[in-house]
């Protein structure tokens, strides 16, 4: 064992400070191909309650500074080409919670005035969406099944996933690698059929 010879995970190709006043137009930019996904089929549901979406901004709103980092992964960040893909790795229910708390669907700090909570539009003063930001990271892996792959590193520890999912996830690699190996089964035949063809002209 040595500190030399650990496996990495991937360092950011991109990232960038969002105020949550500028998350739609954030997503739109990492959604230039029109194929990003915010609910991947490796992430698990809308599983956060209401009691935990209520908590967690009341929690960032008060100056909480954990759990800022959205994470989105893709094959192909640097080229300027259309990826395969871009999906949302890490942080779908905080960035959920933040978009519908912007839209005005999550009430938050009930009190004896208004016991239901407030929503962003009735509390008074004006929002300051410079002290509440996300940071998105943009990582780039070789191919969907490294994406898999990181998903589950990410999520196999501390993360409350159930087994449940993760095994869910770890049949999609499956079906990924399985994939590739067919993929390259077939290019091997192909070529294997051109060289016949052609030695026999």
């Amino acid at each position: 064992m040595s500190w030399d010879t650990l496996s990495r995970y991937p360092r950011a190709a991109w990232e960038v400070d969002v105020e949550w006043t500028y998350i739609y137009g954030t997503l739109n930019l990492l959604n230039t191909y029109g194929n990003l996904e915010l609910d991947p089929d490796f992430q698990r549901g809308h599983v956060w309650t209401d009691a935990q979406r209520v908590a967690w901004l009341e929690y960032v709103l008060q100056g909480g500074e954990t759990g800022r980092n959205i994470t989105f992964v893709t094959d192909d960040w640097r080229s300027g080409k259309e990826p395969a893909f871009i999906a949302i790795l890490d942080g779908k229910q905080r960035l959920e919670t933040a978009e519908r708390f912007m839209r005005a669907e999550i009430r938050i700090f009930p009190d004896a005035v208004k016991p239901e909570g407030y929503t962003i539009a009735e509390i008074a003063g004006q929002f300051r969406g410079i002290l509440h930001s996300f940071k998105f990271r943009v990582v780039e892996v070789p191919s969907k099944a490294a994406a898999l792959e990181l998903y589950l590193q990410f999520n196999g520890g501390g993360t409350p996933h159930s087994e449940a999912e993760l095994l869910r996830v770890r049949a999609l690699l499956d079906a990924e690698r399985a994939a590739h190996a067919t993929e390259a089964l077939l290019a091997e035949a192909a070529d294997a059929e051109r060289l016949l063809t052609g030695s026999g002209r």
